[in-house]
């Protein structure tokens, strides 16, 4: 089948990744590298500015920049988990042209299918969770806030008829 360059387009922005919540985007590095992101130039130049001042050795997986202030470096907790945590990180300013230890909270991050590059080995095991997620009500606009938060999400999850245990087999036979 032949495409009309508009068409190619569009599969290609289809392709790309970066979460958008709020002000910032949350991607994987990986995408950066292989060009599989929707980031603008701003926050491409945030993201390599903060890398140069990174430790030596310092390793990450994942970045949140909101492209004029700022990005964090994260190295997360294992990418098949069906939500990994920050266990990692370090934060660039741009105002004082340094980077600082971040602190990890314990949050957990959810459709990491935006985030992953659609190449790594574990973007299906995302999809298929965020997938089923959203299926299931546990994602989009009657989701309650703090679902970053472990507690908060088995909840809500319990809240859907859904018990826990439940949900962490059928996640895990995602993989």
């Amino acid at each position: 089948m032949k495409y009309t360059n508009l068409q190619k387009l569009i599969l290609e922005q289809q392709n790309k990744v970066g979460k958008r919540p709020g002000s910032g985007v949350y991607v994987q590095y990986e995408a950066i590298v292989r060009n599989q992101t929707n980031l603008t130039n701003k926050e491409l130049e945030m993201v390599n500015k903060g890398m140069k001042f990174l430790p030596k050795g310092f390793h990450f997986d994942f970045i949140w920049t909101d492209g004029m202030k700022s990005a964090r470096f994260m190295e997360m907790s294992d990418l098949y988990d069906a939500h990994p945590h920050v266990v990692n990180s370090m934060i660039y300013t741009a105002l004082d042209n340094k980077v600082k230890p971040g602190k990890s909270q314990g949050q957990i991050y959810h459709r990491l299918d935006t985030m992953v590059s659609p190449s790594h080995p574990s973007y299906g095991f995302h999809k298929r969770i965020s997938d089923y997620e959203l299926r299931a009500g546990l994602l989009g606009p009657k989701q309650p806030k703090g679902i970053g938060w472990l507690k908060v999400w088995k909840t809500w999850i319990e809240e859907n008829g859904i018990p826990y245990d439940e949900y962490l087999e059928t996640v895990e036979s995602f993989k």
